[in-house]
């Protein structure tokens, strides 16, 4: 029986396998043969895994490899003088380039299996756009560098993403993906968990922020950092904070659409009028690629919290799990 991404996972590696990207694996078509996907895909990530670790201790001058393609340990304690020596600094170089393109290799293979993962259960029709080799060359030189399964798995995101509509990934992406630290993507997540989806908007609240927003420290600093980043909109004021209202006499009720939630609106007997006053920020143009990308589960205390807001502002709340 095909997987409902079949199509997809043909055109992934019809767009890589003749690139060199992905080498150590088999195509997905071939991979499948024998065994259990699931079974396959954990055993190449232990290979994976023992490759990584031979590597460092390659890099590390603990062992070497041999022409066979065998790993072999080092006993030899090199002296003084020939730590020294011309062939001595040579073979190092020479380990920590090699050491360097296997973690590459490994980084790279990784990020595929997640990638595979991301399209296994699409039933998305491929595209007949082409993935453009500058986009994919460049992908390929940023996702090989993390070792870090949680960046990798938002490399594989980016990948399969592409894959599905050529060209939705921008460059300016790619550049921004590749600069971020741990703490920023966890940051960017946490603005990805407040984020509606119909209108790609940050409800601070009514009157002031929600009491999740103080409580968590997600303060006006906070989004001033992500404007910086280019991932919530600002002006060269800064971040920008915007103030609108819901107007009920045209729509009653509003639909706020999360991941995973809908939280409806409608106006109740103590509104002094049609109209209810929100504050928000709102996300970038890049800030909105990477959202949908990213497909962060919204907060639920969030929109608790932000439930709580409305009704004390005169406004009827209801949240439906999707």
């Amino acid at each position: 029986m095909n997987a409902p991404g079949e199509q997809l996972l043909i055109k992934l590696w019809e767009t890589i396998a003749d690139k060199g990207i992905g080498s150590l694996l088999k195509p997905w078509q071939k991979r499948r043969e024998g065994k259990a996907e699931i079974e396959l895909k954990r055993q190449e990530l232990l290979v994976l895994a023992q490759t990584e670790s031979d590597a460092n201790l390659i890099r590390q001058g603990h062992s070497r490899l041999l022409p066979d393609g065998t790993i072999t340990e080092i006993k030899h304690i090199e002296t003084e003088d020939e730590k020294l020596s011309l062939p001595y600094i040579a073979n190092v170089a020479n380990k920590n380039i090699l050491a360097d393109a296997i973690r590459k290799e490994v980084n790279l293979s990784k990020t595929i299996i997640f990638a595979e993962s991301e399209l296994i259960n699409d039933s998305q029709a491929p595209s007949d756009s082409k993935v453009s080799d500058d986009w994919l060359f460049r992908w390929k030189e940023f996702a090989s560098k993390s070792s870090d399964e949680q960046i990798q798995q938002l490399w594989a995101k980016i990948l399969a993403g592409e894959i599905k509509t050529p060209g939705k990934s921008s460059y300016r992406l790619l550049d921004l993906f590749d600069k971020l630290s741990r703490q920023e993507i966890e940051d960017i997540s946490k603005v990805f968990s407040l984020t509606m989806r119909n209108n790609n908007l940050i409800v601070r609240g009514t009157k002031s922020d929600t009491s999740f927003l103080v409580t968590s420290k997600l303060d006006k600093g906070f989004f001033e950092k992500m404007g910086e980043l280019g991932i919530v909109s600002q002006s060269t004021s800064g971040v920008m904070n915007i103030t609108t209202a819901f107007d009920f006499s045209e729509f009653n009720p509003f639909h706020l659409e999360y991941n995973g939630f809908v939280l409806s609106l409608k106006k109740s007997d103590t509104l002094k009028d049609d109209k209810l006053s929100v504050m928000y920020y709102s996300l970038s143009k890049l800030g909105q690629e990477l959202f949908f990308m990213a497909k962060v589960p919204t907060n639920r205390e969030y929109l608790e919290s932000l439930i709580s807001d409305f009704s004390n502002s005169g406004a009827i709340s209801e949240l439906k799990v999707l």
